[in-house]
């Protein structure tokens, strides 16, 4: 009998060397399949074919508003003068006095007085094309697997949906015209943990206070709740919850809710298991603060090495990033160095933001060539190709009624 030789991939028998030596385990590991969760808060839009790239849409401001300012505005004796010399009254103040002496009063015979003025802006938005392909040769055919061409296809799908997923996050952070930062910082630059160059307590981790004069804030600005209140049910430990805000998050924010003490020193987190069966929870909800639902997203974004330097001894364990000098100067930093991470949350409420999609247009267009089929860059025909491309739009239509907080947090 021959000699048989193992370990080296080959093996031979009697009969001559085996030709097949492996065996396959179908479904054996399966690639998990990424959550894609940031479309579900937002509106959608769709721009007419033949009229363009760009979707306007126009808005009227509130005439009680900061943001509406004019020259029309005459005060209750016809003077161009504060509180209406802005055409607002008393604009969005909620300070006692402001209204007492905007209020538009009218006397006997009255006249030219408390005339207002209304401001309309417009938003744009604008559709960019994505895509991308991937090739194989006609060996794939002959030699693979038979699931090879379908596996082929299948993670071009799950590309295109990653890749709209991310592209709505990164316009989602940059739309939001509400800005907090955790703790004392006032800037994403000064996003930090404890280190022997800061003391103790003024570190940047978020604070149940931050997320309540973050839904102060929206309030102010009359955005509306994602959700109705959850008074509860007859099932046993179910919690009530309040209306509530949604916001996005990571797995790291959500660690950092976990530990979250509210005024009365009692735990401000509510997991999502608590009120589950007495309400409808949106993909990836994990749980509330106050009136905050967060979505966990399992893609979220960071801002690695955008924070404050971290000093020569770090006593936090807060979480950092080490920069080139390339990297550092990408994120607007001095040099070459170790910055904390910032971590962001996202709060999208109802029609502040929308994406824009071209009308009759399929949202991914998918297109294939099998080999066989001659070319002038594939004169032989050996050559296989999957792509896909799909436009991508996001108009911001209310910024004000959108918030992101940025923070710091721990290993």
């Amino acid at each position: 009998m021959a000699s048989q030789v193992y370990g080296n991939g080959t093996s031979t028998s009697t009969n001559g060397a085996n030709v097949r030596v492996d065996a396959l385990i179908e479904k054996g590991i399966r690639t998990a399949k990424r959550d894609i969760i940031f479309e579900q808060l937002c509106d959608s839009r769709t721009l007419p074919m033949q009229h363009g790239k760009t979707l306007k849409v126009h808005k009227t401001l509130y005439i009680l508003d900061d943001a509406n300012v004019n020259d029309q505005g005459l005060d209750s004796t016809g003077v161009k003068q504060a509180p209406n010399a802005n055409g607002n009254l008393y604009g969005s103040s909620r300070s006692v006095v402001d209204v007492t002496n905007g209020l538009p009063l009218l006397s006997e015979g009255a006249g030219r007085v408390n005339r207002v003025g209304v401001t309309r802006i417009t938003k744009e938005g604008t559709l960019t094309r994505m895509g991308a392909f991937l090739e194989y040769t006609d060996e794939v055919d002959k030699f693979s697997d038979a699931k090879m061409e379908s596996q082929y296809y299948e993670k071009m799908g799950e590309l295109a949906a990653e890749l709209y997923d991310d592209y709505l996050q990164k316009e989602l952070l940059g739309a939001c015209g509400i800005e907090v930062y955790g703790g004392v910082a006032t800037s994403l630059l000064t996003v930090s943990g404890i280190d022997d160059t800061t003391v103790a307590g003024n570190e940047t981790a978020l604070e149940y206070e931050t997320i309540l004069n973050v839904e102060d804030s929206l309030e102010a600005n009359y955005a509306k709740m994602n959700t109705s209140i959850i008074d509860g049910s007859r099932n046993v430990g179910t919690v009530p919850v309040n209306a509530s805000y949604f916001a996005y998050c990571g797995r790291e924010t959500v660690r950092t809710l976990n530990g979250l003490q509210d005024d009365f020193s009692q735990k401000a987190f509510v997991p999502a298991r608590m009120y589950a069966a007495a309400g409808n929870l949106a993909k990836n909800e994990v749980g509330a603060v106050h009136s905050t639902r967060f979505i966990q997203a399992q893609r979220m974004m960071r801002y690695d090495g955008c924070g404050a330097v971290v000093g020569a001894n770090p006593l936090g364990g807060f979480k950092s990033t080490t920069l080139t000098g390339a990297q550092a100067t990408a994120r607007g930093q001095s040099g070459a160095g170790t910055y904390y991470d910032g971590l962001p949350i996202i709060y999208v409420t109802k029609g502040a933001f929308a994406t824009v999609g071209l009308q009759g247009n399929k949202k991914i267009n998918f297109l294939s060539k099998k080999p066989g089929q001659a070319t002038y860059e594939d004169p032989h025909g050996l050559q296989g190709i999957y792509s896909f491309n799909f436009f991508a739009g996001s108009i911001t239509l209310e910024p004000e009624k959108m918030a992101r907080i940025v923070h710091a947090t721990k290993f």
